[in-house]
């Protein structure tokens, strides 16, 4: 159970009281958005294409965060009550350095200098953490003290969610699963291991598929009907994935995340049937569920983390 915060009036009616900023970094793109208390997008901006190494990020992130806050009014970059960046990746959030993006080829950069001009809280989370509150706040995990959220984009990472507090770990490297191998003779991944999870399931994966069949549509090589090899492959994959979070954490509630979730939803019961042909898993009482929030799960949870450190909706280690 949340702690119950400051005055839960002020958060239900004053909603034009405080506002809060999302950035979400991803593979060749960033995107920024403003929210309200209640979580509703007031400002949005997503830049695409964008090529960044280890040398032009810093600069490339500062300008574009620039534009984006000048074109706040002014009454309301004085509500504002912090900033919340989302990085796939190992970051150290106290110090604000993101530690090592193995999928963007980012390491060791520090975002303190990016963001002290403008004397607001700035706050660095990796992305499936910040869907634990999204999920938590807004989506589907409202109710639930144990759960776990796949966030499936350029890799796959999870954010855990145990007896009521979101669990970093004490390396903050709780919920790297997307590096987990589940073939130790398979593909090589970048971060120096074989069979990454994440190279069977993640947009790696079927971004290898959509050049393979010749097409851009991910409902085509979604779809049982016309592409059944994949799908039946990504399927058993996916489930692999699944039981060894299952035999990690012993949780009954799975929220899958991301830009592929609305692809995965129509398979939920194939998923669920494949990981109790497991002998641990016969009558386990396992809830798979797809984010309602989809891409944004991420962005919006990075955004709502000022609000609800402020309101203490959250509880985090």
């Amino acid at each position: 159970m949340h702690t119950p915060g400051r005055s839960s009036v002020s958060f239900l009616v004053n909603t034009d009281k405080f506002y809060s900023i999302g950035i979400q970094i991803e593979l060749k793109k960033i995107s920024f958005i403003l929210i309200d208390l209640l979580g509703r997008i007031k400002k949005e901006r997503t830049i695409l294409n964008l090529e960044y190494n280890n040398n032009t990020f810093s600069q490339i992130l500062s300008s574009l965060f620039n534009e984006f806050f000048n074109e706040i009014d002014k009454e309301i970059k004085d509500k504002i009550l912090g900033i919340r960046i989302s990085f796939p990746g190992i970051v150290d959030r106290k110090k604000l350095k993101i530690l090592d993006g193995i999928n963007l080829n980012l390491k060791n950069i520090d975002l303190n200098d990016i963001f002290k001009k403008y004397d607001l809280n700035v706050y660095l989370e990796n992305d499936a953490n910040a869907c634990i509150y999204s999920e938590k706040i807004l989506g589907k995990a409202q109710k639930d003290e144990n759960f776990v959220v796949i966030s499936i984009g350029s890799g796959i990472g999870a954010g855990v969610y145990i007896n009521s507090h979101l669990h970093h770990g004490n390396n903050n490297l709780c919920g790297e699963f997307g590096h987990i191998s589940i073939d130790y003779s398979g593909k090589k991944c970048n971060c120096g291991n074989r069979g990454c999870w994440e190279l069977y399931v993640s947009e790696i994966a079927t971004e290898e598929e959509l050049n393979r069949v010749s097409t851009k549509e991910l409902s085509f090589i979604f779809d049982k009907e016309q592409n059944k090899e994949f799908v039946e492959k990504y399927i058993n994959f996916f489930s692999i994935g699944l039981s060894n979070i299952l035999l990690t954490f012993d949780i009954n509630n799975i929220i899958i995340s991301g830009n592929l979730a609305k692809y995965i939803e129509k398979y939920q019961q194939d998923i669920l049937k494949n990981i109790q042909k497991n002998i641990f898993f016969k009558n386990y009482p396992l809830n798979i569920l797809c984010s309602n929030l989809n891409e944004r799960s991420s962005i919006l949870g990075a955004a709502l983390i000022p609000i609800s450190d402020f309101f203490n909706l959250v509880n985090s280690d």
